[in-house]
């Protein structure tokens, strides 16, 4: 086992990445990463490298994330810094359009069954190939593709219908 040092050298740019592509916050995925590797660091002890280091601690960041999100002290209202002053181009309005289309996606997500919701997350989110979301949930390649695509279809299928509303 590396020494934990190691493990964050090696792996803080991914969680830190998957957090941000989350949270859409420089801050707040920089508190998370570092929430993520805290966590890791008192549960090394139950990693049992059946799976990649990498992808145990996207699961751990996102576990991270989802409290975070159903805290009562996270102030939804806030705005950071590129919402307030728009992007270098000064389309505001396209910020706030991508904004709520991470929304949307997110509010799907929620709704959705597992493992569709699980393995979509660690996709697109957590950056993971088919292989490493294969051996997280001691499956296939040809199982997590599957699976992700049938999710991805899921998702396009609510945004339609709630667009057709």
């Amino acid at each position: 086992m590396k020494d934990t040092n190691e493990i964050y050298q090696l792996y803080a740019k991914d969680v830190y990445r998957y957090l941000l592509k989350l949270t859409g916050s420089d801050q707040e995925a920089e508190e998370l990463t570092q929430e993520t590797f805290l966590h890791a660091i008192r549960k090394i002890h139950t990693f049992r490298g059946e799976t990649s280091m990498k992808a145990w601690l996207i699961v751990i960041a996102k576990n991270c994330f989802y409290s975070a999100m159903r805290s009562p002290w996270r102030n939804t209202a806030e705005l950071d810094e590129t919402m307030i002053s728009g992007d270098s181009d000064g389309r505001l309005s396209d910020c706030f359009v991508e904004r709520e289309s991470v929304k949307r996606i997110h509010r799907v997500l929620h709704r959705m069954q597992e493992p569709y919701k699980e393995v979509f997350s660690l996709r697109v989110f957590g950056e993971l190939p088919f292989k490493e979301i294969a051996e997280l949930f001691e499956k296939t390649e040809s199982w997590a593709k599957v699976t992700f695509y049938r999710a991805k279809s899921q998702i396009l299928n609510a945004m339609s219908e709630e667009d057709a509303k």
